[in-house]
């Protein structure tokens, strides 16, 4: 281990530091090997507990503190601790703090973390995701590591408040805020919403769709900004003034996850595909997609009007995030409307506490039509299942009609969506959404004879119906 002894210059004003501090040397004079050997040894003790206990709750926890404990070594090691080092070391301190104190307390609210049900029981599926947390920690530190370095410290310093400094504190308070306001926006607004499909549109929600995102992508930015500015203002040269201009690729990687990799490509197009095939709000949604910029905030109203060209581009509303029901639906657009009619149609019978009959009939194509009492049961019997909590049904109600040997499927008035029709040869559907299976034929008309084979009522304004279908 080598060691410097610096005095500092107070004439000049441009070197803070204080003296006959001991600077550590590891491995190099950039730090790079040693902060990546304690990300990896630091991920991996952390990675095999979720693992060994199948534990969901330190994943995040381990991310954000990485970054805490990195910033610590790094400082301490640099010896030279100016103002500059402090607030850089301190902003993604409190970034990494506040990110992973959130992200513990949702998980401890919500028990378990679904982006792992794929992948918690596959060693090396779930070690591919400790080892891509590994490389998110190391190279967005790299910025506060560079600037702590011994490369870099051993040149004079300018005194903090370069411009780049002021701008790389504003960004950062703005950041900071945007981030932190906007998580907890996002949980109060699931907290109170039993209706997890309602969308979030209030807050900073309403001037953008990824507030949080934006957030901390200046964060990382404004980092940079200050770690940067010994380089931006001529005190230090060689390889430690190209090492922290290439320090950018940290929010520059930051940024690219969060927009092609494992941010909005994950939630704009198939969170769209999602509600329009489920009819989730999805006009309100469709609506709201056109007003609110995708990430950078901007009002609403001059963002609707807005000519798409702005858009694509200023914006970064690019074609890959946009749902288009035509090209990337599973559900036809008369489905569509078909489901979004039936909801249409139960609501207003919910509201008058109306009765609603759904029929479900089997017909013989080549045969005389069956008599209306059950036939006997077989192995290719329908079922039909109706749960309610309504009182007058206090008790779940399973109706199940044997319909052996039928080649004629009639559907009306529902939704049973998931029932085997491998056997059908012609389909009759009216109101409802059916899948209909490869060869089988949709009939226009309803066949004349179609004795129904089981029927549930509407439960009402308060009710609670669920129905099921499927063939034993």
């Amino acid at each position: 281990m080598r060691t410097w002894v610096r005095s500092g210059i107070s004439t000049s004003g441009l070197y803070r530091t204080i003296a006959n501090m001991t600077v550590v040397h590891v491995l190099d004079d950039y730090y790079l090997a040693i902060t990546l050997l304690i990300t990896v040894a630091y991920q991996l003790f952390f990675f095999s507990i979720a693992f060994s206990l199948k534990f969901d709750k330190l994943t995040d926890f381990a991310g954000g503190t990485n970054f805490v404990v990195l910033a610590i070594i790094t400082l301490a090691f640099s010896g030279h601790h100016n103002a500059r080092q402090i607030v850089a070391s301190l902003f993604i301190m409190i970034w990494g703090a506040r990110l992973s104190a959130f992200l513990l307390f949702r998980i401890l609210k919500t028990g378990k973390d679904d982006r792992f049900d794929d992948k918690r029981d596959n060693f090396f599926k779930f070690l591919g995701f400790w080892v891509a947390q590994m490389f998110w920690v190391w190279i967005v530190s790299l910025p506060v590591t560079l600037l702590n370095s011994p490369k870099v410290t051993r040149f004079q310093q300018p005194a903090f408040g370069t411009a780049s400094d002021i701008a790389g504190v504003i960004l950062y308070a703005i950041g900071i805020i945007m981030e932190s306001v906007s998580d907890i926006q996002k949980y109060l607004f699931k907290v109170q919403n039993s209706d997890k499909s309602k969308i979030c549109a209030k807050g900073f929600f309403s001037w953008s769709r990824h507030p949080n995102y934006f957030g901390e992508i200046i964060i990382q930015f404004a980092i940079f900004m200050i770690a940067v500015s010994p380089a931006a203002e001529g005190f230090v040269h060689g390889g430690a003034r190209k090492a922290l201009y290439a320090s950018i690729i940290g929010p520059i990687f930051l940024t690219t996850l969060l927009m092609f990799v494992s941010g909005l490509t994950l939630q704009e197009r198939p969170g769209a595909k999602k509600r329009y095939e489920n009819n989730n709000h999805w006009e309100e949604y469709s609506r709201y997609l056109k007003r609110t910029s995708i990430l950078i905030p901007f009002p609403p109203q001059l963002y609707e009007k807005m000519p798409m060209i702005l858009k694509r581009t200023i914006f970064l509303e690019f074609p890959i995030y946009v749902f288009d029901p035509a090209k990337h639906a599973d559900v036809g657009q008369g489905q569509h409307d078909a489901e979004e009619g039936r909801q249409s149609h139960l609501s207003r019978l919910r509201s008058r506490n109306h009765w609603l009959f759904i029929f479900v009939t089997v017909v013989n194509a080549n045969a005389n039509p069956p008599p209306h009492s059950a036939p006997p049961p077989s192995s290719r019997d329908f079922h039909c299942r109706v749960r309610s909590s309504w009182p007058f049904i206090p008790v779940p109600q399973p109706l199940v009609i044997p319909t052996p040997g039928k080649s004629v499927v009639s559907v009306k008035g529902g939704c049973i969506e998931g029932l085997d029709w491998a056997m059908a040869k012609h389909i009759w559907v009216k109101r409802a959404m059916v899948p209909i299976p490869e060869g089988a034929e949709l009939l226009e008309e309803e066949p004349e004879h179609a004795p129904y084979i089981c029927r549930t009522t509407d439960l009402g304004e308060n009710g609670n119906e669920k129905m099921e279908a499927g063939a034993a």
